[in-house]
């Protein structure tokens, strides 16, 4: 059985159990805050369908266990960077889209998403709610966002942000920035404004190219997330002492950047879907936190004995590379099999 767990807590691990089910109101009572769960090697037969409620939900591992459906609507959690379903005998996804990682389950999982169902009232009544809707929208941004301190800007199709946009957070505290589906092709100058209290900063999909410089004086980040640009590096780093999550996969990285050993403060670094060749083990012990690895489909010919002394690591994530060793049998294993294998195989 799950156990009990308090309404502040941000991580939990519960792998290697015998946990057969997740109870709805287990679910829906005290994992509000929650962002990371980690369900793997259980007996798991079925996934609630009220895990969409765990709206702050960032990492999701259900690595195997016995599950042969998933709630179509997990498509849609607002959060999700990593989805784990590997090694479950799933019959609503195929195998061939497990294999392209996170960003295609969740769209394969929204597509299969029901209709809405139609409301009556013909389309005058429609236009009116609509309208109401967008000025009642507007009357209430500027309060929410004092109250929240979330700063989001997305899906605007913007090459940058106007000015109206930050002299309306200049003196609100934005603890977060979300800049999802923009035309960006460099870090907001103007980030420096709320640099001090700034915490999360997401720009997923823009149109980010090269190395991106700037973020060293973004000194407050707990959380980044680059996913789906054109990245091949990073800047200078070694001021981002508070950085814990890193996320830049579905990039054009052909190795994991050096500014990014700068950071030891890392938890979670999440590099899936690049074009990274190698894995320098040396480098990523200075990591001396980092509890979650995900180097999946990349182009690593070989995984580096070495690797497994990071026995700190809770979560290492390899599959889709091009390597021959860990043999599928030991990766299906999950991370402990993976980095004891390694262990044994460092030359003495």
């Amino acid at each position: 059985t799950v156990p009990q767990v308090g309404k502040e807590i941000v991580e939990l691990y519960l792998g290697n159990n015998a946990i057969l089910d997740l109870p709805e109101v287990w679910l829906s009572s005290n994992l509000h805050q929650l962002k990371v769960l980690e369900l793997r090697e259980n007996k798991l037969s079925a996934i609630p369908d009220n895990i969409i409620s765990l709206v702050n939900m960032e990492r999701l591992d259900f690595t195997n266990n016995d599950i042969v459906g998933i709630p179509f609507e997990m498509g849609e959690m607002p959060n999700m960077k990593s989805l784990l379903l590997d090694g479950n005998p799933l019959r609503s996804i195929r195998h061939d889209v497990l294999q392209k990682g996170t960003v295609a389950i969740m769209k394969y999982l929204r597509d299969r998403m029901p209709p809405p169902s139609s409301t009556n009232g013909g389309s005058a009544n429609g236009q009116l709610s609509a309208m109401r809707s967008e000025a009642a929208q507007a009357a209430s941004s500027s309060h929410e966002l004092a109250l929240s301190k979330k700063l989001e800007f997305i899906k605007k199709n913007a090459s940058e942000i106007p000015d109206e946009i930050w002299q309306s957070v200049s003196s609100v505290g934005v603890t977060s920035a979300d800049f999802t589906h923009n035309m960006l092709t460099a870090l907001p100058t103007r980030l420096v404004d709320i640099a001090s209290t700034l915490s999360t900063l997401v720009l997923v999909r823009n149109r980010l190219s090269g190395t991106l410089d700037g973020l060293n004086s973004l000194t407050q980040l707990v959380t980044l997330d680059v996913r789906n640009n054109q990245l091949t590096g990073f800047g200078d780093m070694s001021s981002l002492s508070k950085l814990r999550e890193l996320v830049f996969s579905c990039n054009r990285f052909n190795e994991l950047p050096a500014s990014l050993y700068q950071v030891t403060s890392l938890s979670v670094l999440i590099a899936s879907d690049n074009r990274i060749t190698a894995i320098d083990a040396d480098s990523l012990a200075q990591l001396v936190n980092l509890s979650s690895l995900d180097l999946q489909n990349n182009d690593i010919a070989q995984v580096p004995p070495k690797l497994g002394n990071m026995q700190h690591i809770k979560s290492l994530q390899l599959a889709g590379n091009a390597f021959r060793v860990p043999r599928p049998a030991v990766m299906s294993k999950g991370t402990s099999a993976i980095l004891e294998y390694l262990r044994d195989r460092i030359p003495t």
